[in-house]
């Protein structure tokens, strides 16, 4: 049976950590009536066996024996592949999608070394309690709520630390402040917090070159407005009227957002030069293939044009984020410098049944060439570690100096094997698993 009125198809798409390719929530009342579904766990399971885009990999299984939608959800994904799938409270979703806020600390957390002894804050929000506290980019953490993170680490207390934080509504960290070289207590409380997706951006000029680099950190945007498109349109409206001819675009902590904010980010980046080919193809499961999507590059009136571009990326870049790398591929020269990618090729829509919105993966991103199913992410052409002693924009940073090495001299300074082995950017190292809307905006 074909299933085109149960998913209609949805303009507007996201991709999370992570932050996946998800769409706004359709209410969907055709497919309660249809399957006569009564419960939340009834709903779930139903979208499962039918719009999931691995829907023959889910198993059959009796919803009355389970006590919540996650441990649900758990039994049901596909989990060779499937790590993201997720349920949102309907409050959840309105505060993040139509209000572009979200109720957290602002803070993302990375390890600086594969041998776990160095914790640190890989990122701090604008306007955050994070920020109020004085806390900045490299800030290593030595405690969390009393507890030491070599404590955290021999007792693997990952989950137990995630839910504090998550249920919690206050938080007490021990750091050392590379800002004022000295160790502190730090309490915050969380609050609302507005999410505002460029990070930062500059000019650097170095030898007649004009490099524009920008710290994009989520492909999102409020449901009611183009907050991404005048945030976007103000840097390369200046990047193209400052007559950028390289460009940086560094994603390391964004775990995705919209496809249409991706698809608007790529137009800009080349969009003049290819309007009508074939940037994203999204391909949905079988029954479901009515709503197969092709997205074209359109003429952007600040479009840079560019013909190469460069790209930051660790194990946090994800979704739109490769999407937009792996979309450019074929027809510019893209160049990657840091870490292997997150390695989510897959979207989402959302579906809202009373008071809950679910996200399963829906369809799978490939380019105009086909290529995609990168769920072991995407390799980097120089792998670079993620340099916490420097802050964004600063060109002794490693990843930005190689970038503007490669720029000056036609080449990388270093080669992947001589750096590191690249096996060690691979691994995953143990961290404070996301809960809940933490999973979209990829930080607590």
């Amino acid at each position: 049976m074909k299933y085109k009125n149960i998913l209609p198809i949805i303009v507007f798409f996201s991709i999370v950590f992570f932050n996946c390719p998800i769409g706004y929530y359709s209410y969907d009342p055709f497919f309660q009536s249809y399957f006569g579904v009564n419960s939340e766990r009834e709903f779930i399971y139903k979208k499962m066996k039918t719009v999931y885009f691995w829907k023959d990999k889910t198993p059959n299984v009796d919803i009355d024996l389970y006590n919540s939608n996650q441990s649900l959800l758990d039994d049901l994904i596909y989990k060779e592949y499937d790590k993201w799938s997720f349920i949102l409270t309907l409050g959840e979703y309105e505060q993040y999608y139509q209000n572009n806020e979200y109720v957290g600390y602002g803070i993302l957390f990375k390890w600086a070394d594969q041998a776990k002894t160095d914790y640190r804050i890989g990122y701090v929000m604008d306007d955050s309690p994070a920020k109020d506290a004085g806390l900045s980019r490299g800030d290593k953490i030595l405690k969390i709520n009393g507890k030491s993170m070599e404590y955290i680490l021999q007792n693997n207390l990952w989950g137990s630390v995630s839910d504090e934080i998550y249920n919690g509504t206050s938080i007490n960290f021990q750091v050392y402040s590379v800002v004022d070289d000295a160790t502190k207590d730090v309490s915050m409380t969380k609050r609302t917090i507005n999410i505002k997706s460029v990070h930062m951006s500059k000019i650097i000029d170095i030898n007649n070159k004009k490099i524009g680099y920008i710290v994009y950190n989520e492909f999102n945007a409020s449901q009611y407005d183009n907050t991404y498109s005048s945030e976007l349109e103000e840097v390369f409206k200046y990047f193209k009227n400052n007559n950028v001819n390289e460009l940086v675009v560094d994603l390391r902590y964004n775990g995705g957002g919209r496809v249409d904010v991706c698809h608007y980010f790529a137009n800009l980046i080349s969009g003049a030069g290819m309007s009508g080919e074939t940037f994203i193809k999204m391909k949905y499961n079988d029954d479901c293939a009515d709503n197969n999507l092709t997205l074209n590059f359109k003429h952007n009136i600040y479009s840079l044009n560019m013909t190469r571009v460069f790209f930051i990326t660790t194990d946090n870049t994800a979704s739109a984020s490769e999407a937009l790398i792996n979309g450019l591929k074929p027809h510019i020269e893209v160049k990657i410098i840091g870490g292997k990618t997150h390695g989510k090729p897959v979207g989402m829509n959302g579906f809202q049944f009373e008071n809950i919105v679910f996200y399963p993966i829906t369809f799978e991103i490939i380019n105009s060439r086909g290529e995609g199913r990168y769920f072991n992410g995407i390799t980097p052409d120089v792998e670079v570690e993620d340099d916490l002693t420097k802050q964004f924009g600063d060109v002794s940073e490693k990843c930005l100096k190689e970038a503007i090495y490669y720029i000056n001299n036609g080449s990388f300074s270093i080669s992947s094997q001589n750096f590191r082995n690249a096996e060690s950017l691979k691994m995953k190292l143990p961290n404070i698993p996301y809960r809940g809307i933490q999973n979209l905006v990829n930080r607590f």
